[in-house]
C-alpha cells in the first residue's frame, strides 16, 4: 500500500477526480441556467392585421389567428392584438373566415427582444420581414417657454 500522496493527505488520483467532478458540475449548472433563461423568457407578440406600408400585401377582412395552440383570436381589418408566449420558437396558424386560406408557420423571436410586431398578411404570403422588433413611441413633453 505504497500510494503517491500529495499535500493534504489525499492520493493524487482522488484529487484529480474531485477537480474533474467539480468542473463538470459547474458546466452542467451553467448549461441549465442558460437553458432556463432561453426557455423561460417571456415575450409579447403583437399580431398586426394591417396593409403593408409598401403596399406589397393587403390585410385580411377577417381571420382567425392561433399562437402556439393558445385560444383562437378573431382579427378584422386594422386590428392589433397581443399574445404572451414563453420561449424563442413559436407556431402561428392563420385561417381565413371563409376557410380558404390556412397557413401554419414557425417564427423565432430574437433573444434580446421582449416585444415583437408580427404582420399577419406578410406571414401568410411568406414576405420577409414579417416579424420586427417593436419599440413603443415615447411621448414627448412640451418644452417650457
Amino acid at each position: 500500500m505504497n500510494r503517491a500522496v500529495k499535500s493534504g493527505g489525499l492520493p493524487a488520483g482522488t484529487r484529480t477526480r474531485r477537480i474533474v467532478v467539480r468542473a463538470a458540475l459547474v458546466v452542467v449548472y451553467l448549461g441549465l441556467a442558460a437553458l432556463a433563461f432561453v426557455l423561460g423568457k417571456g415575450h409579447t407578440i403583437l399580431l398586426d392585421n394591417k396593409d403593408a406600408e409598401d403596399g406589397s400585401v393587403s390585410a385580411f377582412d377577417g381571420v382567425l389567428v392561433t399562437v402556439d395552440r393558445q385560444e383562437e383570436q378573431e382579427m378584422y381589418l386594422g386590428d392589433r392584438l397581443a399574445a404572451t408566449v414563453m420561449g424563442q420558437s413559436h407556431t402561428v396558424a392563420i385561417e381565413d373566415f371563409n376557410g380558404e386560406t390556412k397557413v401554419e408557420k414557425r417564427i423565432r423571436v430574437p433573444l434580446g427582444t421582449d416585444m415583437v410586431l408580427l404582420s399577419i398578411p406578410k406571414l401568410a404570403e411568406g414576405i420577409e420581414p414579417a416579424l420586427v422588433p417593436f419599440t413603443a413611441a415615447q411621448a414627448e413633453t412640451p418644452a417650457e417657454e
